[in-house]
């Protein structure tokens, strides 16, 4: 890396345009590989500010340095993306693009449009980021630049799952991949592995996730990627947590922080403290999680990252609804769904809907259960419940439909209440596993409404509950 660094700082010295055109690529994969993303920023732009000077002083306007300009300034976009600084990265974006256009690199335009679209993603500007990915995926096809493509591809992907679009974005994933096998492109093909396994845990196929989470190792240890082997760690922590192996989970989650904090990458940094703060929560360990909890939150912050910021919020919302401060658990869930709702990203506002309506039930039912919060509950809960349909997230619809049961059972609607439960039973069909952040919670609801009405199913739901009381039970100890 030495040796590398050192050459294109001589390039840069010197105004070498042929060499830094030659170099740009590898430079940005090197910085990339290794994590070294400010060193990276800082590089570029001074060479992006000498090959602005260069074509000052160009009376010619030669067509050279204003291509060489495109392409420096479309790598320097998606730099800012990895260190979190979206708006600086779309204004990037658009000089790429148009410089692109203007010396008919579609390639640089492509790369500008890709940039764009993982700024949006990350701002939870999802529809606006389908947009531009699509648009990156028209040129790179145009181009066949297969690097490329294997790049958009999984991010589009992303969109496309937060959209509940699944089947879409897996057939784009599977493409991806073949395209990333057939190029010998390990690193890709590890990032897109990742994808598919995240797209498969969200539709309940865990072996499967698994499969693909494995694969995804294995390809980028072989190449020593290790800021892909610690995200893939990250999604391995959250497979083992949704199954309830929270010891497991917790090894991951740990193991993939070491590893973004020696790679200065702040936001998976973040991340990771977000799902060891979530993991502790599930246990009981209110004290580390609200400490994880509140680092994820101060980092993403300083990042200008609304989607970390949430989920951070909605943790600590959960944390202060357990300790008994329901007030600061409804301004938690409610500056939730103010981020969401600014940005239109319907998975993080279903999340803050379900933590507010759990907040207000909780805080009727200190009311002597208070007719007004128990109808403002079961709005919450409703509006959660119709959003995770329309995305597809019907594991975590139950979850806010049981929230829905509950209310309407505390108010006396016996009847809505139980229609709620058949529902959740009728969708889980037996299995006693649900992907919920509180499944036991959503049982245990369940088994208390049919138990009222002398349901002769009560019984079986209550086995269900203990024999998932049982499993994490076991997993903790």
């Amino acid at each position: 890396m030495d040796n590398i660094r050192q050459a294109w700082r001589w390039a840069t010295e010197t105004g070498q345009l042929d060499l830094l055109e030659r170099s740009h690529r590898a430079i940005s994969r090197s910085y990339n590989h290794f994590g070294l993303n400010r060193e990276a920023e800082a590089s570029f732009g001074r060479a992006i500010e000498g090959v602005r000077e260069q074509l000052l002083l160009n009376d010619r306007q030669d067509s050279g340095p204003k291509r060489l300009l495109g392409q420096l300034v479309a790598q320097q976009a998606v730099i800012l993306v990895s260190l979190s600084r979206y708006h600086a990265a779309i204004d990037a974006a658009q000089e790429a693009i148009e410089l692109g256009k203007a010396t008919s690199e579609i390639a640089t335009e492509a790369q500008g449009y890709l940039a764009w679209g993982l700024a949006e993603l990350e701002l939870m500007q999802d529809q606006d980021a389908l947009v531009h990915l699509r648009r990156a995926l028209e040129l790179v096809a145009e181009v066949g630049m297969v690097d490329l493509e294997a790049a958009t591809l999984p991010k589009l992907a992303v969109a496309l799952l937060r959209q509940g679009q699944i089947e879409e974005a897996g057939t784009q994933l599977e493409k991806a991949l073949q395209a990333c096998r057939e190029a010998g492109n390990d690193r890709a093909a590890g990032n897109v592995l990742k994808a598919l396994g995240n797209a498969a845990m969200m539709q309940g196929q865990y072996e499967r996730a698994r499969d693909y989470f494995e694969q995804g190792l294995r390809a980028v240890r072989d190449i020593s990627y290790r800021s892909g082997e610690a995200a893939i760690l990250g999604d391995l922590g959250n497979l083992e947590d949704v199954q309830g192996h929270y010891a497991s989970a917790q090894r991951s989650y740990e193991e993939a922080l070491r590893a973004f904090r020696e790679l200065g990458a702040r936001k998976n940094e973040s991340l990771a403290l977000a799902d060891l703060a979530d993991l502790a929560c599930k246990q009981g360990e209110l004290v580390a999680a609200r400490g994880h909890a509140e680092k994820s939150w101060q980092l993403c912050q300083e990042m200008d990252d609304p989607v970390g910021e949430s989920r951070a919020l909605t943790t600590l919302a959960r944390i202060c609804r357990y300790e008994g401060r329901l007030r600061d658990a409804l301004q938690n869930a409610e500056q939730v769904i103010r981020l969401a709702t600014a940005r239109d990203s319907r998975f993080v506002q279903a999340i803050g809907l379900t933590e507010r309506g759990h907040a207000l039930l909780v805080s009727a039912k200190r009311k002597d259960l208070n007719p007004g919060l128990l109808s403002q509950a079961v709005d919450a809960f409703q509006e959660a419940y119709r959003l995770r349909q329309e995305l597809s997230q019907h594991d975590l619809a139950m979850e806010s439909l049981a929230g829905v049961a509950e209310a309407v059972f505390l108010a006396g609607d016996v009847t809505g209440a139980q229609e709620c439960v058949v529902e959740i039973l009728d969708y889980l069909g037996g299995r006693s596993f649900l992907q919920a952040y509180e499944p036991l919670q959503v049982w245990l609801t369940c088994y208390r409404i049919l138990h009222a009405s002398q349901n002769p199913r009560a019984n079986d739901v209550l086995r269900s509950a203990h024999t998932l009381l049982g499993k994490r039970t076991a997993e903790m100890a």
